[in-house]
């Protein structure tokens, strides 16, 4: 299956950021990991699916973690490693 996660601060919204693009081998039914190749904030995500390798017209996508941190957060790891370099 190939799928793109896009992201949005606001729902509904016209306007998608496209955080990744990904491929899992239809054969793997474990548990996956994706790191997203384009920080924003968001609020809420979408996925697309691209392309499905199985012959089903069915493609099931049982469970969706989403972890992050918020801005605070962030802008405090960024402070903090400002203050670092200095």
């Amino acid at each position: 299956m190939k799928f793109k996660i896009e992201g949005s601060e606001h729902y509904p919204s016209s306007e998608w950021t496209q955080l990744g693009e990904f491929e899992i081998k239809d054969d793997d039914k474990n548990w996956h990991s994706f790191e997203l190749q384009n920080w924003n904030v968001i609020r809420y995500i979408k996925f697309t699916i691209l392309e499905n390798f199985q012959t089903d017209d069915l493609c099931i996508l049982t469970q969706v973690w989403a972890c992050g941190i918020s801005m605070f957060e962030g802008l405090k790891k960024k402070i903090k490693d400002i203050n670092l370099e200095t």
